[in-house]
Parts: structure tokens; sequence; C-alpha cells
């Protein structure tokens, strides 16, 4: 019966520690935060490609593969 309490403890030890790791990196991890052409209204498309992360089309410039700092 000794060693079922020891069992339960360590168990319920390592658990607590799970939770307190995942909780421990939900707090560390950050959002990046967007480019400003995410949530630019001028933005027709963005399209993911084979040689760049993103292409963006919107009605100031033709086409980019990387976002301005500003526009307009």
């Amino acid at each position: 019966m000794e060693t079922v309490r020891i069992v339960l403890s360590f168990v319920e030890a390592v658990a607590f520690l799970i939770v307190l790791s995942i909780a421990a990196i939900m707090f560390v991890k950050k959002e990046r935060p967007k480019p400003p052409c995410d949530t630019c209204e001028h933005l027709i498309i963005k399209r993911k490609t084979r040689l760049g992360p993103y292409r963006y089309f919107c009605t100031v410039r033709q086409g980019f593969d990387t976002p301005p700092e500003y526009c307009r």
C-alpha cells in the first residue's frame, strides 16, 4: 500500500512539472508582429511561392517578395 502512495505521488509530481513547463513555454513564447502589408487596405493578395516565403500584390506596387517598411 505504501508503494502505491509513493508511485502516485511521483506521478502527480511529474504531471505538475509537465503542466508547469507547458505554462512557462506559453508565457515565454511571443507572437511576432505582422508585417505592415498583412493589415494594409491596399493588399490584393498574399500568395505562397516556391522561391520565397510570400509574394505580395497590392494596388500601390505590382508585386514584391519582401514587404516594405511603409507604403504611400
